[in-house]
């Protein structure tokens, strides 16, 4: 689920949470793994990701 964002990271996906945030994770064995939670205005790139 959620949209790869392999522009940030391998294997990075981002779901909009129901507030004004985007989760960032990556699935693993037991689930996910939640990299970053960041405003959805927040332009984000590799290099700060």
């Amino acid at each position: 689920m959620g949209r790869a964002r392999p522009e940030l990271r391998k294997d990075v996906r981002c779901w909009p949470t129901s507030a004004a945030y985007n989760l960032y994770y990556v699935a693993n064995d037991s689930g996910i793994t939640v990299i970053r939670v960041l405003h959805h205005a927040r332009d984000i790139n590799s290099r700060l990701f």
